[in-house]
């Protein structure tokens, strides 16, 4: 499994009504994943020990 790291992103709110935060996927994640506007993301969070991890996979068509 590759593993890529070393980018520092910014949260902020994704509408002022809502719950929901935002962030920027950076740009050497989306080149080596291949994502586009539009793509849908399924996430997954898991904990290992104290800290967490937020797992996203594109969603495929069919």
């Amino acid at each position: 499994m590759a593993r890529l790291s070393g980018s520092e992103t910014i949260i902020s709110s994704a509408k002022p009504e809502s719950r929901s935060l935002r962030t920027t996927i950076p740009v050497f994640v989306v080149e080596q994943v291949g994502f586009k506007d539009g793509d849908r993301l399924i996430w997954r969070v898991d904990k290992d020990g104290k800290e967490w991890m937020a797992i996203i996979r594109k969603k495929h068509d069919g």
